[in-house]
């Protein structure tokens, strides 16, 4: 996730979605992702920039069905 953030330049952040980042987040909650965070950022000349990339996990099971919903 981090190579794709420095690949693609999306500081704003990283959306983990599926049945693993699920099960991940569920197993590991968030006060547990440090070591997660550590290889995250670990980019080098980048890795102050990886610092204020936020991740986040989608838990809604049908994420397309809510977006359809959306009025705009």
């Amino acid at each position: 996730a981090g190579d794709l953030v420095v690949a693609h330049g999306a500081w704003g952040g990283v959306y983990l979605c599926g049945s693993v980042a699920q099960s991940w987040a569920r197993t590991f909650g968030a006060t547990d992702a440090e070591p997660f965070r550590k290889v995250f950022e670990a980019k080098g000349k980048m890795a102050g920039r990886m610092h204020s990339v936020p991740v986040f996990v989608i838990t809604e099971d049908q994420p397309a069905l809510v977006g359809l919903t959306f009025v705009g």
